[in-house]
């Protein structure tokens, strides 16, 4: 549990940092979302909309995915730990 409820709040710290960017500097986050996207042209495929419901939605989303993940990590780990 200590895992995944790590993860999920650092997602949520992290959701919420890249979301205020997002709205505060939309060129340089477009660029910086090339980059990660391995030099894809992001102004052709999409728009960034920060509205309320994309903020929450995807944020509640993604916190959720980030405590499952981090539930199977804790998981695991202490399955082969007691393995080993």
């Amino acid at each position: 549990m200590i895992w995944a409820n790590a993860l999920a709040l650092t997602t949520a710290v992290i959701w919420v940092v890249c979301s205020l960017f997002v709205v505060v500097f939309p060129g340089v986050s477009m660029l910086l979302m090339g980059w990660w996207m391995h030099g894809a042209t992001m102004e052709g495929m999409m728009a960034f909309r920060v509205g309320v419901n994309d903020f929450l939605l995807g944020g509640v989303s993604l916190t959720i995915s980030a405590w499952l993940t981090g539930f199977v990590l804790g998981w695991s780990l202490e399955y082969f730990e007691k393995r080993a």
